[in-house]
């Protein structure tokens, strides 16, 4: 599992082990709380992914999880031959050596907040038109797009999920990243929320829970129906805005929050919703938690003072 130490790289590793499954654990640094993890079905590797023995490292591993990525938005935007240099020639590496080993399934974790762009449907689907605004989504679909030629030509099976903004337990607060997850955070240190804008950018936002179910059933399912490259949106399917997000908190918390706002940015797409009718139908996955829910459920366990994973 590549980036098995992210957000959701050891929540889909917890999963896994708990079903039996054996699992090497690949990042650049151990996951926080590693004794949570059984030795007998979990192995922990510190490689870099950027100069790794690769027939080394896969030899053994019949499904390559891959969620290593060292970049957000911002950061693409900053440095894009770093992005691209980085991501892309890891990906060639992990592609290559599966392809020469044989009978390997990779699944790569793609940004369906990113890849689609703006677009006029209500809610993206898999065939949606694919126009990144960002580095990161332009890299994150370049990434796709080389996995056709080894998934078409039978070298890999490959799998991708478009996966929109996962909140809760044990996300990463200092690389600003996830909106849901942060606001919690910052609303029960009483400390005031940010707002670029007046607040209506729409998201699409999925508990770690439900986007880890997905991910396991995506990784261990046959799809004897799909001939095609398999891409699976992985998110609620529900779209709600920055001021919603801001109420639902509210409502848990029982009390008004402090938010600042900021001119908007033009970066930000106005409405990003994804749909999930694909995963409904071939993985027999569907979310289970609304907004409030997962958010109720987040606030609990930060209060209980469990601040690594969340609860399945």
């Amino acid at each position: 599992m590549l980036g098995g130490a992210g957000f959701v790289g050891r929540h889909v590793a917890l999963a896994l082990a708990a079903r039996g499954v054996e699992v090497i654990l690949a990042s650049r640094r151990p996951p926080p709380e590693p004794e949570r993890f059984d030795p007998q079905n979990v192995r922990l590797e510190t490689v870099d992914l950027t100069a790794c023995d690769w027939p080394a490292l896969i030899a053994d591993v019949d499904v390559i999880h891959h969620y290593a990525w060292a970049s957000i938005p911002q950061t693409a935007a900053l440095n894009p031959i770093w992005d691209v240099d980085t991501h892309i020639r890891t990906a060639i590496n992990l592609l290559e050596t599966a392809a020469r080993l044989g009978g390997k399934r990779v699944l790569f974790v793609s940004s369906g907040g990113t890849v689609y762009g703006r677009h006029q449907d209500q809610r993206s689907t898999e065939d949606s038109p694919t126009r990144p605004l960002s580095i990161y989504g332009a890299t994150k679909l370049a990434v796709e797009n080389y996995m056709r030629p080894y998934h078409d030509s039978g070298a890999v099976d490959c799998r991708i999920a478009r996966l929109s903004n996962p909140y809760g337990v044990g996300q990463n607060l200092d690389r600003n990243q996830g909106l849901v997850s942060t606001f919690v955070a910052r609303a029960l240190r009483g400390e005031p929320l940010t707002v670029w804008g007046d607040g209506s950018v729409v998201r699409d936002y999925i508990h770690i829970s439900d986007a880890t179910d997905a991910l396991v059933a995506l990784s261990t399912q046959a799809l004897p129906d799909l001939t095609d490259l398999p891409v699976f949106n992985v998110a609620s399917g529900v779209g709600a805005s920055i001021n919603e997000v801001i109420s639902v908190i509210e409502d848990v918390l029982d009390r008004t929050l402090d938010v600042s706002r900021l001119p908007g940015r033009g970066i930000d797409i106005p409405v990003s919703v994804l749909c999930v009718d694909k995963a409904r139908r071939h993985l027999g996955w569907a979310p289970r938690y609304s907004l409030g829910q997962g958010v109720a459920a987040m606030i609990d366990q930060l209060k209980a003072g469990e601040t690594s994973y969340s609860r399945p």
